[in-house]
């Protein structure tokens, strides 16, 4: 039982430590929309045009907005899908937060918090090693990792299109890049904050 308890809350921490910050990026949309504009490989849209663009894109992405019908059918169907996996994605990251916090009450009802924020914080550091590797497996080969991550999480796979579609040319290669920087460096300040308040808590228990 313990050891299944201490792997659930790693997991679980893991998960909410990764989950988090793609999700408080794609809330902060102004950034995401700097990036486009720093990124853009497109000279026929304008930056208001684009701007617009990118905030109906998120939108559609949030679920809170129809997609643009400028892109091809292609593009629109592989939108769907990455709107599909935002919100599985954001369902999961619920979950698990509603799985910590009910560890975390039944711990403390056993008498026992320090327990469970012990487990807490060894998930961080877990997640903060997962991230590293991750990390390094990005820096060799951005391109080849790219298209490993699109294959598990698109197996249909209608994620290629040439390089002159609308898409690909307000997305480029270079946006996803700086995006999972903002990711990663958002994922390690959780983690951080997460070790550092359950250290506080077991060093005044």
């Amino acid at each position: 039982m313990k050891i299944v308890l201490r792997l659930v809350i790693f997991l679980a921490t893991t998960i909410f430590i990764l989950l988090l910050p793609i999700y408080i990026l794609l809330w902060q949309q102004s950034i995401i929309v700097q990036t486009v504009l720093n990124t853009k490989n497109i000279e026929t849209l304008g930056s208001d045009q684009l701007t617009d663009l990118t905030i109906q894109t998120l939108n559609f992405l949030t679920n809170r907005g129809q997609l643009p019908e400028i892109f091809s059918e292609n593009e629109i169907d592989h939108m769907n899908d990455v709107a599909q996996l935002v919100r599985k994605g954001f369902y999961t990251l619920i979950l698990v937060f509603i799985i910590l916090l009910i560890l975390y009450i039944f711990f403390k009802f056993l008498g026992s918090p320090e327990v469970f924020y012990r487990l807490f914080r060894g998930g961080a550091v877990f997640s903060m090693i997962f991230l590293f590797i991750l990390a390094l497996l990005i820096l060799i080969d951005f391109t080849v990792n790219f298209l490993y991550f699109h294959n598990i999480f698109f197996p249909q796979g209608n994620f290629i299109f040439p390089a002159n579609s609308l898409l690909v040319q307000i997305f480029p290669e270079r946006f996803f890049k700086e995006l999972i920087i903002y990711i990663f460096m958002g994922a390690t300040i959780l983690g951080g904050i997460i070790i550092t308040l359950a250290t506080y808590k077991l060093r005044n228990k």
